[in-house]
C-alpha cells in the first residue's frame, strides 16, 4: 500500500505542543478514512520527522493494523478515532504534489 503522511501540530487540554502524524486511506466502498499514523518498528531512524512531511511511504499489509477508539467528545456526542501502526515502510522517491489550487488561475 501507498499513503502520504502529513506532520500535524496539536495542543493538548493543558495547552502542551506536540506533533502527531495523520493520513487517510480509502475503503472499499470508496470513501477515504481519515487517521493516525504510528510507527512501531524497532529502527529509530525509521521514526516520522516533521521536517520530512509530507512524505509519501509504501508498506505491506502484513506489517500494519488499525485500532479504533471510541471516545465522547466536548460537545458529548460520541465518536471514533482511527489509527494505522506500522511496524515496516520504505520511503519513496516521490514528492508530494498539492493540488488544491489546481482549480484556480
Amino acid at each position: 500500500m501507498k499513503t502520504t503522511v502529513f506532520a500535524k501540530r496539536i495542543r493538548t487540554k493543558e495547552g502542551k505542543s506536540f506533533t502527531e502524524f495523520v493520513t487517510s486511506l480509502e475503503r472499499k466502498d470508496g470513501t477515504r478514512q481519515y487517521m493516525r499514523v504510528m510507527y512501531s518498528g524497532k529502527d529509530r531512524n525509521k521514526e516520522f520527522n516533521a521536517d520530512e512531511c509530507p512524505m509519501i511511504i509504501e508498506f505491506d499489509r502484513s506489517s500494519a493494523n488499525s485500532s479504533t477508539k471510541t471516545y465522547v467528545s466536548k460537545t458529548g456526542e460520541e465518536r471514533k478515532s482511527y489509527t494505522l501502526w506500522i511496524k515496516d515502510y520504505n520511503r519513496t522517491n516521490e514528492t508530494y504534489v498539492d493540488h488544491t489550487l489546481d482549480d484556480f488561475i
